[in-house]
């Protein structure tokens, strides 16, 4: 396995510890919906709150901070994915959460790790999407360019 694939393990595996002790009950790691996946899928002890955790690691921030690397493209998978996971296991009853966790340095040392709560908008891309509809509408009217 390649390097980074092992530094991306380290990093998910460092993740599911910190929510392991901020009392989050790990249901999947890396489920897979055809070509989308998704890194932690958590339940709150409660059973009111489904969430999911996409895990970025980096060796360094010196390029590029790890949360700058979760595109739109990919939030927007994450929901496909996210949808259909509620749908395979009929969890609709729950609310949804998608965090991100970033994860700066390498198995020997963890220089930082950064928790964003709610860090994907269901909303706000569920208005991207809308836009991106109508402007492929657009483009396929007649008389436009």
């Amino acid at each position: 396995m390649a390097w980074h694939n092992d530094l991306g393990k380290w990093g998910e595996e460092q993740a599911a510890k910190y929510l392991e002790e901020k009392g989050w009950y790990i249901r999947h790691r890396d489920w897979r919906d055809k070509h989308r996946d998704l890194d932690i899928v958590c339940i709150d002890a409660n059973m009111t709150t489904l969430l999911i955790v996409e895990v970025k690691t980096r060796s360094s921030d010196y390029f590029k901070d790890p949360v700058e690397s979760i595109t739109l493209e990919k939030q927007n998978n994450i929901l496909k994915a996210s949808t259909a996971y509620r749908r395979f296991y009929n969890l609709w009853n729950l609310d949804l959460r998608i965090d991100t966790i970033c994860i700066v340095g390498t198995p020997g040392k963890m220089v930082r790790l950064d928790h964003q709560e709610n860090a994907i908008d269901t909303y706000a891309n569920y208005l991207y999407k809308e836009q991106q509809r109508k402007r492929a509408k657009y483009k396929k009217r007649p008389g436009c360019w």
